[in-house]
């Protein structure tokens, strides 16, 4: 399934960290292509998006478009993780 992205903030932040689209690709484990389709289309399947934000140092949120709704509420938030689910 497609995402859609905020493509223009992936380019700003690829280009602020000096990094060609391949480099980014590099570091993210996705192709150059991976990253010139995203940031043309601004979609993109979400396991390549959550790499290319860890490669960008962004959380995923700062780059998707739509609202992240959590899957569940945990009891305790000190060191556990949280789910979310892209409506």
């Amino acid at each position: 399934m497609s995402e859609a992205v905020d493509s223009q903030k992936i380019i700003e932040l690829r280009l602020n960290a000096r990094l060609s689209q391949n480099k980014l690709g590099k570091r993210a484990g996705v192709s150059q292509g991976t990253v010139a389709n995203i940031e043309k289309t601004g979609r993109g399947d979400i396991t390549s998006i959550g790499k290319i934000a860890d490669a960008l140092g962004v959380p995923i949120k700062e780059l998707l478009l739509g609202k992240i709704a959590p899957l569940h509420e945990p009891p305790d938030m000190k060191g556990g993780k949280i789910e979310f689910a892209i409506p």
